[in-house]
């Protein structure tokens, strides 16, 4: 699966939009993107760099969630 596929799925996860401090999809694009320092999740295919961060924050909602 792509990166930004990856992304825009995470996006519809009401859990990880409040680990964003996002309330809806479009708020959770925007930090992300503002995170990963990229101005579409479309770039997260093309940017190693803006990958892995976005991996990175992946890994820490994974890691610091309770289920």
């Amino acid at each position: 699966m792509r990166t930004s596929t990856t992304a825009a799925l995470m996006g519809q996860n009401p859990r990880f939009r409040a680990y964003l401090g996002a309330d809806t999809e479009q708020a959770a694009r925007d930090a992300l993107c503002r995170q990963c320092g990229i101005q579409s999740r479309a770039e997260l295919d093309s940017n190693p760099d803006a990958a892995e961060r976005f991996h990175a924050i992946r890994r820490a909602f994974a890691y610091g969630r309770s289920d």
